[in-house]
């Protein structure tokens, strides 16, 4: 773009926007106009209409008046004159009512152009006028009547009293609307004349702001110029000195931007011709590193190639193109013209593993690799020896000239075919030894689902096939609840703590649940299984002891009778002692109640109560072997009959140390008479070497004899043998025997 018109453009912009600025002004200042004459124009229709409904009232006055003035004169009223009249007055009050009509009309079209204010209080005058009107016609009617009947009097109020107050009304209704009308006027004259005001200010305002424009476009186009022409005198002047990179900075559109263009276009050139040379020997040493790197690359890869205990063979469609010396050790070829050249087939066997022609088998591999890039499969190969080989192929797609070619990698798994011909024959061994154990077996995973079962397992569980039990959880299936039915959470079962905790276990007081919905005992072991130091399950072998469950449950009823035998024995003992010595008797059967009684109190469990008792009953049986008279003499003993007396601990223990006791009855017998500080006999023990049950009964013991009647003696009362054994406590008799029989009788919970 020539300077010239970017000069005037860049004033154009300027000139535009003062005739659009002017022009708005000038659109603006005519719809105000026009808005402020219409105002004027509607208040002059209002005042116009407001006069004639003002002169409308005042005929309508001046009518009712000469009505009035007839009947003053004459007393009645002319039929005639009075109609005229009556004529002229509804003549005047239609006129006041199209003219109210007109003023609502006009007022409602003042509010639609957006003039509101001020004139809904107008509108609201004028619905007062016209209700006015309305009575004022209902009056005119009736004044009608009035004259019609020639009443004098009541046309006369009617005229004074109605219709003259209304008149007098609507003339001051009609005065404030021709006041607010003019007020209107006023007010939309002012508002033209500040309009005008504005507009003259906008305009000379618009006029300094574009002045000012002018003069800063002028100032920029200038500057503009000037440090354009600055840089080309720059640029030409470093072009000069040999810079030949240098460029002229101007990127404008006008002369001096085509000059700078022209310049940087001949620095360019200018610059390539000088740098050709070098660019040429620089990309001319580039293609030999490039093709010596090349050569080095298709080296090492050949290298690995041909190194590689992996075969690797290229081939088409015709047969192999080339291959490694791996390959030909693996078909067992002197040299690769045994082998470049041959189809694959020459190197399969006629039928594949599972039955397919190789060829068929072979057409199928290749199309796959060529569709989906590569293909891995068992294949059977034949060397040239003859000797058949399994081997894994993989068969890689390769495009080379626009050619597509096929790598195959081949590995020989006889070894690994041959590690799960083992396997499986390992898996077979165990299976026949799993299925011939007598034990049921089973494993779990870690959410304890079914891996494996014997038939044992499924006979005593009462399945018919393995599918009904692999991979179903176990504990749901078997092991779900206890033997009365209460549920069996499986967080709580040994089987999950083994193969969610690693813990082994032992169980054999609970019920596995047969698929016919019966149960039956079982004692199963239960062992975590791991692999890697973590544990990926369970496996659980099992035993239905049903039999051994009646086998304890007879042992247990067995060892109840033996237990009543012996009790029943100890009674038939005490009997007998009783029999002979009935003082004796019903002592034995005091002390075993309180001696049953201390042990209960100090908390011993109901079997060790019981052999107290028992033991107690027959306490003191070694008295049996005494003379009888000695037992119930009155009289006090010889030195010699009490030392016989004292035997009796000794002949007790010789008669039943050889029964089998569940309890220390024979011990009982032997120790009552001890002391825990040794004074007791016959063997003097002290503290712990006399057993709690001798304790127990030695206190019971003293407490009875010393409170009940004997042959010798009469009854010292239970105070005197509390207070005895009270006494003695810690040095003869078991502190805590004598404070739990203390407490029996202090707080009355029993007596002899």
């Amino acid at each position: 773009m020539k300077l010239g018109h970017k000069i005037s453009l860049g004033f154009l912009p300027v000139v535009i926007m003062f005739f659009l600025v002017s022009t708005v002004q000038f659109v603006q200042l005519k719809h105000s106009r026009d808005h402020i004459n219409q105002i004027i124009s509607s208040n002059l229709s209002e005042l116009e209409y407001a006069e004639a409904f003002f002169h409308a009232i005042q005929n309508l006055q001046k009518n009712a008046l000469l009505i009035a003035m007839d009947g003053v004169a004459t007393g009645t009223y002319d039929a005639e004159s009075s109609a005229t009249i009556i004529g002229n007055f509804n003549s005047s009050l239609n006129m006041a009512q199209r003219a109210v009509t007109l003023m609502e009309k006009q007022t409602l079209i003042q509010i639609e152009n957006g003039d509101a204010e001020g004139e809904e209080d107008e509108l609201q005058e004028i619905f007062h006028l016209k209700r006015l009107l309305v009575s004022l016609s209902g009056h005119a009617h009736e004044l009608k009547r009035s004259l019609e009947a020639e009443e004098v009097e009541r046309s006369r109020a009617v005229i004074e009293n109605k219709i003259e107050p209304l008149a007098i009304q609507m003339h001051g209704i009609i005065s404030d609307l021709e006041v607010d009308a003019q007020e209107e006027i006023d007010l939309a004259l002012v508002k033209l004349q500040d309009q005008l005001e504005r507009h003259m200010a906008a305009t000379a305002l618009v006029g300094m702001i574009s002045v000012t424009l002018v003069i800063g476009l002028a100032l920029y186009i200038m500057r503009s110029i000037s440090a354009n022409i600055t840089r080309l005198h720059q640029a030409t002047g470093l072009l000069g000195q040999g810079k030949l990179d240098t460029r002229v900075e101007v990127y404008s559109s006008d002369e001096l931007g085509e000059i700078a263009s022209d310049i940087n276009s001949m620095a360019a050139g200018l610059r390539e011709t000088i740098v050709s040379r070098d660019d040429l020997a620089k990309e001319v040493k580039a293609r030999e590193e490039a093709e010596k790197e090349l050569q080095q690359n298709e080296h090492k890869y050949r290298s690995i190639f041909e190194s590689s205990r992996d075969t690797f063979m290229l081939l088409d469609q015709n047969g192999f193109l080339d291959c490694n010396d791996s390959t030909l050790h693996m078909f067992g070829c002197a040299n690769r013209g045994e082998f470049l050249g041959h189809h694959p087939m020459e190197f399969s066997p006629a039928v594949q593993s599972d039955g397919t022609p190789s060829p068929e088998a072979a057409n199928r591999h290749i199309e796959t690799a060529l569709i989906n890039g590569y293909e891995m499969f068992d294949w059977t190969y034949q060397r040239k020896s003859g000797e058949i080989f399994p081997a894994e192929v993989l068969l890689t797609r390769l495009t080379l000239d626009d050619k597509q070619l096929l790598m195959a990698s081949v590995r020989d798994i006889s070894e690994r075919k041959r590690s799960e011909a083992k396997l499986h024959e390992s898996e077979k061994q165990i299976r026949l030894l799993l299925d011939s154990a007598a034990e049921a077996i089973y494993g779990v995973d870690v959410d304890g689902n079914c891996t494996m079962l014997n038939k044992a397992c499924l006979s005593m569980l009462g399945y018919d096939s393995e599918s009904e039990l692999l991979q179903k959880n176990m504990h749901k299936r078997i092991h779900h609840s206890h033997a009365d039915g209460t549920p069996l959470s499986e967080e709580h079962c040994r089987v999950y703590q083994a193969y969610r905790q690693g813990e082994a276990a032992h169980v054999d007081d609970e019920v596995f649940w047969r698929k016919d919905g019966s149960s039956f005992p079982i004692s199963y072991w239960v062992h975590p299984i791991y692999s890697d130091e973590s544990v990926i399950g369970a496996v659980v072998t099992f035993l239905d002891i049903t039999e051994q469950v009646s086998s304890r449950s007879a042992l247990k009823q067995s060892r109840e009778q033996l237990q009543s035998a012996l009790e029943g024995t100890i009674a038939a003992v005490s009997n007998a002692v009783g029999a002979r010595d009935p003082y004796t008797s019903g002592h034995q059967q005091r002390v075993a109640e309180l001696a049953k009684a201390i042990a209960r109190e100090m908390g011993l469990d109901e079997a060790r109560v019981k052999g107290v008792f028992l033991s107690a009953t027959i306490h003191d049986i070694g008295k049996i072997q005494l003379p009888a008279d000695i037992l119930s003499r009155p009289g006090k003993l010889t030195n010699a009959e009490y030392q016989l007396i004292k035997e009796h601990s000794e002949a007790g223990y010789s008669i039943l140390k050889g029964i089998s006791f569940s309890w220390p009855v024979a011990e009982v017998a032997h120790q009552h008479h001890e002391r825990m500080d040794g004074s007791g006999y016959p063997q003097g023990l002290k503290g712990d070497e006399i057993c709690l049950e001798a304790k127990i009964v030695a206190v019971a013991d003293v407490v009875e004899a010393m409170s009940s009647h004997r042959p010798y003696r009469p009854a010292l009362g239970i105070d005197a043998a509390l207070d005895e054994i009270r006494t003695h406590r810690g040095s003869a008799f078991d502190p805590e025997v004598v404070d739990a029989c203390l407490k029996l009788f202090e707080e009355k919970r029993f007596t002899l």
